[in-house]
């Protein structure tokens, strides 16, 4: 369960930015980049211990870095990895649910056969326990253990 708080002063400052990179017909790179920086400054009435607290949920940073590479004309590889900074899971900024930083690495083949395209993915490739949210310090939520998908496909 989620409370929310009205406060009558708060202050979010941040910055992205997107880097693409063709280094060949068949090879493609991105890099993206986040940073955040939060803080309720006037708390009153039943916000006024928020007062100098961070947003809750919000990573001062975050990354993602992709690779596409075109191996043929049929094969495809792709990979992507994600990263973020540690953060609270409550607005009062508790230490018992504070998140951890955390980095995420998909993959995924492709294969084109006569227009029909078949696949395999794996998300989560090294199985880590990502906790998106603390709700307590034995319950909360989490992303996806590591899955992997295998499927075949047809535009038309």
């Amino acid at each position: 369960m989620s409370t929310k708080h009205n406060v009558p002063k708060a202050r979010t400052i941040g910055a992205e930015a997107d880097f693409a990179w063709q280094v060949s017909a068949r090879l493609s790179a991105r890099l993206a980049l986040g940073l955040l920086d939060t803080k309720v400054l006037v708390g009153a009435g039943e916000s006024a211990s928020l007062q100098g607290k961070q947003f809750d949920r919000s990573p001062p940073y975050s990354a993602t870095a992709a690779v596409d590479w075109r191996v043929t004309d049929r094969l495809r590889l792709s990979g992507q990895l994600r990263h973020r900074g540690a953060y609270f899971s409550d607005p009062s900024n508790s230490r018992e649910r504070r998140v951890n930083r955390a980095t995420n690495v998909d993959v995924r083949a492709e294969y084109d056969l006569a227009g029909v395209k078949m696949f395999a993915q794996v998300r989560n490739l090294f199985d880590s326990l990502i906790l998106l949210r603390l709700d307590s310090a034995s319950s909360g939520e989490a992303e996806d253990p590591r899955t992997v998908s295998i499927g075949i496909g047809r535009t038309f």
